[in-house]
């Protein structure tokens, strides 16, 4: 049973991810299906078989590693990061001193490139994601 503060992050995810239910290829050229997770060329699938992956994702790879201690807007947009960039979300956190973490909210608005390029769709992922971190 997902916890409320997963329940927010997932409806904050799904509101950055567009579902898609025919496979297309990402900004790194591979394929992806539903709010963005591995595919082959030309699956179809149903919103239903979509909610589903999207939900064993973030439970295998995502919830696992959001600090609890996060208040509810930063779970959030770290949940956020993590699914969408597992490999450099671990750089924006910042531990207290006295224990829990925090969010460099400045810092996710640095990472604004998919491929080497400037994305104007990761600048306004960003920028949402800035938002509410800041909240």
């Amino acid at each position: 049973m997902p916890t409320e503060k997963q329940k927010i992050a997932k409806s904050f995810i799904e509101s950055l991810e567009s579902v898609r239910l025919v496979a297309y290829k990402d900004t790194e050229g591979r394929y992806s299906i539903g709010y963005g997770t591995k595919s082959y060329r030309g699956e179809k699938i149903t919103l239903a078989t979509a909610d589903k992956r999207f939900d064993r994702y973030l439970e295998k790879n995502v919830w696992g590693k959001v600090p609890n201690s996060l208040p509810a807007n930063q779970y959030a947009v770290y949940a956020s990061l993590v699914y969408n960039m597992p490999k450099h979300a671990k750089s924006m956190l910042v531990k207290k001193t006295f224990g829990g973490y925090r969010l460099d909210c400045k810092k996710i608005l640095t990472y604004r490139k998919a491929s080497g390029k400037i994305s104007k769709g990761l600048i306004n992922r960003r920028q949402r994601e800035y938002e509410l971190c800041v909240k």
